[in-house]
């Protein structure tokens, strides 16, 4: 495994064995794209590919780097944030070794790194990747993120990120409600299962399916249990459609004491099993 690039001091146009992609000052631009659920910050590498900066609602930051040419294997590149050539006196930070990985998105940060490389870009630095290309190893690949241009679509990044859905789909997917013995409406003490899915949905989540499930336990006799977790799965439906969730989405399915996922011959198996499910389809 070749060693990573070092940091150059200065970039020569001049010499062929070095390869250097970045934005010319005049093309360079940013694109931010934002919503309750999703917030991104994109920007073209021209020749190179795209650097997107991303959060999910729930999640951490992100930074990929999808390429035009694939990876074909794993490697070492160094990162820095270089100066543009305006900035007078201010020094080159190295940024130290990063992996990349085979693929066309060879170089993905998490949290920390992505934090780091927009801190970067706010101070007008370029966040530039060194390494020796992965075609035959003779030439020394130089791609920079241009920070011209940045500010505003920065701004709305970051604005977006302060307020996105404090869930994430993983989260809000495959509910359960349980239900107290014989009774068919919703707990007091789980009614903030069904608000917190209301809050997604009304985030503009793209959800294009509800499903809800209900269940019993299998004491007393099947046609009274298929009643009763009939029953449950309508309350469940009628209290997200008060609160303004579109019944046209909403699919119910009432098994009764079939199919049960715990013991029903213990106390605790049996309270499991008196439950409604819920899963989001997007």
């Amino acid at each position: 495994m070749p060693e990573a690039a070092q940091v150059p001091a200065v970039r020569s146009a001049d010499n062929p064995a070095e390869r250097y992609y970045s934005a010319d000052p005049h093309e360079a631009s940013w694109a931010s794209s934002s919503s309750r659920t999703y917030c991104s910050l994109s920007h073209e590498v021209p020749y190179y590919g795209m650097a997107v900066f991303e959060r999910h609602a729930g999640g951490e930051l992100n930074f990929r780097l999808r390429v035009k040419q694939t990876a074909p294997k794993a490697n070492v590149a160094h990162l820095a944030s270089v100066p543009p050539e305006w900035k007078h006196g201010a020094l080159i930070r190295d940024l130290g070794e990063v992996q990349y990985s085979k693929g066309n998105i060879p170089f993905s940060f998490q949290q920390a790194l992505a934090r780091r490389l927009l801190t970067e870009l706010s101070e007008g630095m370029f966040p530039t990747l060194l390494y020796t290309d992965w075609d035959d190893e003779r030439d020394n690949v130089t791609v920079a993120l241009s920070a011209v241009n940045v500010r505003s679509a920065l701004g709305e990044f970051l604005d977006c990120n302060s307020q996105l859905f404090p869930y994430a789909y993983k989260d809000i997917n495959d509910s359960q409600l349980y239900f107290e013995f014989g009774k068919y409406y919703v707990p007091e003490g789980e009614k903030w299962r069904l608000d917190q899915i209301i809050e997604y949905l009304n985030s503009g989540a793209p959800v294009k399916k509800i499903q809800i499930n209900g269940y019993t336990d299998k004491v007393g006799i099947r046609r009274y249990n298929r009643w009763l977790s009939t029953r449950r799965v309508e309350t469940v439906r009628n209290y997200l459609v008060a609160q303004g969730v579109p019944a046209k989405i909403i699919k119910v399915k009432a098994h009764g004491e079939r199919r049960p996922v715990y013991n029903n011959r213990t106390v605790k198996g049996r309270s499991l099993n008196r439950r409604v499910d819920i899963f989001l389809t997007q």
